[in-house]
């Protein structure tokens, strides 16, 4: 029989070997779990080479880092409690990196330029701090408060709907409007209008001309000739005669009168004049 010494010292060296192989096993154990990725909060990153496939749904509590993400002939669909965000690291530093965020509020695009193509690849949609281009055929505005621009539009066309006045205005500076083979506007069922709050030039370069052809030309505020101005030689000017039209009527200033003379001033301003007078004006009309 042992004596107690023995059973001692034996059970001594199995608690001792006992404690070193738990003390091994949890060792090794959570070597297997740091070199996994496995945390208390999740599975934490998988890196695997090949590629990973599930039947399922998959739960992420933090990133999720793919070369590709893909669905076999169903939806692939992204769900988050808080935001979906997509980003692609910049190079540099933080300030470089493209995402794209989706949370309650709205979505959130960040990118150097945004391309936005057709099925068989054609650009529809292109845009960076530089310039903006829509390749479609037509680009429609239907609020009421229509397209404001502060740079330059580039197009073929501009109209407006049927039933729609179309409207071209610049708040605080001017409205170029300008083609290289020609500039051509035209309403088809309405008035077609010019308003400023100054003067409207017509000229044209290298001996053009300017037509008009219509039916009738009417002057609604042209300065009739002052009649005193007739018997007063001193004050008055005799500039040419340019044209006699009839007027329905009666003309401004002249009473009993259907027909007036349309004279001009030397620096081009227009009046009226009586038929059977000759063109001429003070310096209330004339000024130069």
């Amino acid at each position: 029989m042992p004596s107690l010494n023995s059973r001692k010292f034996f059970a001594i060296s199995f608690l001792v070997i006992l404690s070193l192989i738990l003390l091994l096993n949890s060792f090794l154990v959570l070597w297997i779990l740091s070199a996994g990725g496995f945390f208390s909060y999740g599975s934490g990153g998988l890196l695997k080479s090949l590629d990973f496939w599930t039947s399922g749904d998959l739960f992420a509590l933090k990133s999720i880092i793919a070369n590709q993400i893909s669905s076999n002939g169903q939806s692939l669909v992204f769900q988050s409690t808080d935001e979906i965000l997509l980003k692609v690291p910049g190079s540099t530093s933080s300030h470089d990196n493209q995402y794209i965020s989706i949370t309650k509020n709205g979505i959130d695009i960040r990118s150097s330029s945004l391309k936005l193509s057709d099925p068989e690849g054609n650009v529809i949609f292109q845009t960076s701090s530089d310039s903006t281009r829509i390749s479609s055929r037509n680009i429609e505005a239907s609020g009421e408060g229509g397209l404001d621009l502060s740079g330059k539009l580039q197009t073929q066309k501009v109209y407006s709907g049927p039933g729609n006045e179309l409207g071209l205005s610049s708040r605080t500076d001017r409205v170029l409007i300008q083609g290289p083979k020609g500039v051509h506007a035209r309403s088809f069922s309405g008035n077609f209008s010019f308003i400023s709050y100054d003067d409207i030039i017509l000229q044209t370069k290298n001996r053009g001309k300017i037509l008009f052809e219509s039916g009738s030309l009417y002057f609604s505020s042209l300065k009739p000739q002052n009649h005193s101005s007739s018997n007063s030689g001193s004050n008055a000017s005799h500039h040419r005669k340019y044209s006699s039209r009839k007027k329905q009527g009666n003309s401004s200033g002249f009473k009993g009168s259907s027909s007036y003379q349309l004279c001009s001033c030397r620096d081009g301003k227009l009046f009226v004049a009586h038929p059977r007078k000759s063109c001429v004006a003070d310096y209330h009309i004339c000024s130069h």
